[in-house]
């Protein structure tokens, strides 16, 4: 099965075998010193399973730091609809590089193998050169190397045949019905003919207003007879006639008894001043 162990740093959790180079969240520790992880989880030597925290008290994984750096960048976008709110911030997260030195469990402690399999370095593909066959039909119709190719024999061709247009063939006339077959050309249609769908707009417009001008009379009508059913002569609330009942009309001049004034006696003798 293996060694390996699982520990956790960084709040995650990571498989390590001796030798494993990895990334985990940022340490305060420089490039070449070696660092202790003591929250081990689980180790695996072989066949014998070690796990529990009464097993593991005295389990320790030490680690080299190789370096540091970023990881990639991502974009953190916060976008909020009909607010006008756009923001765009980018991040990129700090890690640590450690190798794996050596798991401890108490007495024992498995190390990293110093004959460990390096990594092959990749080589550049080399292009694989495209080998032309010549197939046994093309040997025999190519020209033989020493001799100059035949010139090639190009045939005219006939130009095409001129084909007459067809021409077209003659509409036959129609023949005219018999005099007795036709039918008697039908008068055209007097305006009293006209029915409702034919009427022109105008006389519909003409029609309509008719209709409306009678429709008010008659509404006049109707109301100036409401008006003489509701009018009475003006009484007091008791029923009593008004004090205008007892107003006396005076009769015109004419039939008053005008009083002739008395006629004027003559002086029988004429006036005398007094001496």
């Amino acid at each position: 099965m293996g060694v390996y162990a699982v520990i956790q740093t960084g709040g995650k959790q990571y498989r390590v075998s001796p030798g494993d180079t990895l990334k985990v969240e940022k340490l305060a520790a420089k490039p070449g010193e070696t660092v202790t992880i003591n929250d081990v989880h689980l180790i695996v030597n072989g066949d014998t399973v070690s796990a529990g925290r009464a097993a593991l008290t005295s389990a320790r994984v030490k680690a080299e730091v190789v370096g540091e750096g970023r990881g990639k960048k991502i974009v953190v976008f916060k976008f909020k609809r009909r607010k006008h709110y756009r923001k765009t911030r980018g991040h990129r997260q700090h890690f640590t590089e450690i190798r794996i030195k050596e798991i401890s469990l108490g007495d024992t402690t498995l190390k990293a193998d110093n004959t460990a399999k390096q990594t092959p370095v990749a080589k550049p593909a080399q292009k694989k050169r495209k080998i032309k066959r010549v197939t046994a039909q093309k040997a025999k119709t190519a020209p033989p190397i020493n001799q100059p190719p035949a010139p090639a024999v190009v045939v005219p061709t006939p130009p095409p045949p001129v084909m007459a247009r067809p021409e077209p063939d003659p509409v036959p006339a129609s023949p005219e019905p018999p005099a007795e077959i036709r039918e008697p050309a039908q008068p055209a249609p007097t305006p009293a003919a006209v029915t409702r769908g034919q009427q022109t707009d105008a006389e519909r417009d003409k029609r309509k207003r008719r209709l409306l001008y009678a429709g008010l009379a008659a509404a006049l009508l109707a109301l100036l007879a409401l008006f003489g059913l509701l009018w009475k002569p003006a009484t007091d609330e008791s029923g009593d006639q008004s004090p205008l009942a007892d107003v006396e009309i005076k009769k015109p001049t004419e039939d008053a008894d005008i009083k002739e004034p008395a006629p004027i006696a003559t002086p029988s003798e004429p006036f005398q001043p007094p001496k």
